[in-house]
């Protein structure tokens, strides 16, 4: 340390490892060998330097040590003010840290005064100076408005820098106030028909929840799937040309006991046993043999329905799982499989019903709410009307999420009031799900956070 601070002519790069150094003791990092007055000292010693050189710099200087990091680490340089006067040595391959310490003394030291917005553009189409060095603060964007908007413009890729301010773990990027939405709109649209990033094109499709400055609508997520599964099939087709191994999964819905236990095992299947559902044909029955059917809920009677990452797929898939939104639904290989065996075996099982029994699973849910609970729990229900099976298809959904808010109605009185009054029922507002309580004292689990022997996902 003490040979360092008694340099008296500091080169470029002892700049900037001053810098750095600086900002280490500035967080009282350092040994205890040190007193704080000597921490002090030194530090005032190197802010001595790091003042002096770079109010020294001239407009040459500046464009020189901007384009210094992008000459690779094979390459000699000079390290001192005039490049003529210079030694030469190497920059490995952390020069580009040292870039963005550079710039940051740019901004601390507004050696904007001395660089103009032609120059700066010289100097970024000369070096190939990535944009996202001058988004880490609002500074260059203030300063040089119209070059950081065309430059950021000018690259779908930046589109990604865009994104990744709603990206888990991710640096945060300010994006030009003068980018218009209809801008970023454009943006977005070129970067899918320009990009093969799955990770990025598949967060578009998904949507970005409390996204702000730009509104991902319908036609973007349409336009992000198909570019989506243009790439896949793509990729798909290669694979196949080249007769590699591609993993896939079969799922499999059987009505045929024998046929179900034969199966292969590595299959996803549901087992609906026809013979068995005639022969077991009252509501109860019915109703218990939904609840048991595979997949359906878990062995502590959890609803198995929704995605349960930390089960269903292994910590190195997690681990290149690819950019995730801070709210996003984590899903995975297996969790679609799943999802996509359970819908079925829903819609078979309702055919089953309505072919061999004349039921509708309709019929099953108001014997549970009308006569179930009123027989097991003497709960008297208030009247759950389903629209008819003849109805379209968007009245019956639309009478589904009515049907809802009615049982959650209906359920938040029995809690509050123990009955179900049908005149309080007509007053009272639909409360959201997170509001709903319970018999049970308790009824969530929470982790403690002060705990630090608890495994966190």
């Amino acid at each position: 340390m003490k040979n360092v601070e008694s340099n008296d002519h500091p080169t470029f790069l002892d700049v900037l490892e001053f810098y750095n150094i600086n900002k280490i003791l500035k967080n009282d990092i350092y040994l205890s060998e040190f007193s704080k007055e000597q921490i002090k000292k030194i530090r005032g010693s190197f802010n001595k330097k790091i003042n002096i050189f770079f109010s020294s710099l001239t407009k040459e200087n500046i464009i020189y040590y901007l384009g210094l990091f992008s000459i690779t680490s094979n390459t000699s340089i000079e390290n001192y003010h005039n490049p003529k006067d210079a030694k030469n040595t190497d920059i490995d391959s952390n020069s580009t840290f040292f870039r963005a310490d550079f710039l940051e003394c740019f901004e601390k030291f507004q050696l904007d005064k001395k660089i103009s917005e032609s120059d700066l553009k010289n100097i970024i189409n000369r070096f190939s100076i990535p944009i996202w060095y001058f988004l880490k603060s609002d500074y260059f964007s203030i300063r040089y408005p119209k070059l950081i908007k065309t430059v950021f413009l000018s690259n779908t890729e930046n589109f990604e820098l865009f994104l990744s301010n709603y990206i888990v773990n991710n640096d945060n990027y300010v994006i030009p106030d003068n980018i218009s939405t209809a801008e970023l709109y454009n943006l977005c649209e070129w970067y899918i028909d320009e990009s093969s990033n799955l990770n990025y094109l598949r967060l578009i499709n998904q949507g970005i929840k409390d996204i702000q400055r730009l509104v991902i609508d319908a036609k973007l997520k349409l336009k992000a799937q198909r570019k989506i599964e243009q790439l896949e099939k793509v990729f798909l087709d290669s694979q196949s040309k080249k007769n590699s191994n591609v993993f896939l999964q079969s799922v499999a819905i059987y009505t045929d006991r024998k046929k179900y236990l034969t199966s292969e095992k590595s299959e996803l299947k549901i087992l609906i046993d026809v013979d068995d559902i005639k022969t077991h044909s009252s509501f109860e029955s019915l109703l218990n043999y939904l609840m048991y059917m595979d997949y359906f809920f878990n062995e502590n009677w959890i609803l198995n329905l929704g995605s349960f990452p930390n089960f269903e797929s292994s910590t190195l898939t997690r681990l290149f799982y690819g950019p995730k939104t801070r709210k996003n639904y984590e899903t995975s290989f297996y969790f679609h499989n799943k999802d996509l065996l359970v819908k079925q075996a829903f819609k078979g099982f309702q055919h089953i019903l309505d072919e061999n029994l004349g039921l509708r699973i309709e019929d099953l849910i108001n014997y549970f709410f009308e006569k179930y609970c009123e027989n097991n729990f003497e709960i008297e229900w208030l009247p759950i009307r389903f629209a008819g099976e003849k109805e379209k298809i968007n009245i019956q959904t639309k009478n589904l999420f009515t049907i809802e808010e009615q049982i959650r109605k209906q359920w938040n009185l029995l809690i509050d009031e123990g009955e179900i009054d049908k005149d309080l029922f007509a007053l009272e507002s639909t409360p959201r799900i997170y509001d709903l309580g319970s018999f049970l004292h308790k009824k969530y689990i929470y982790l403690n956070e002060e705990n630090k022997d608890i495994k966190k996902f």
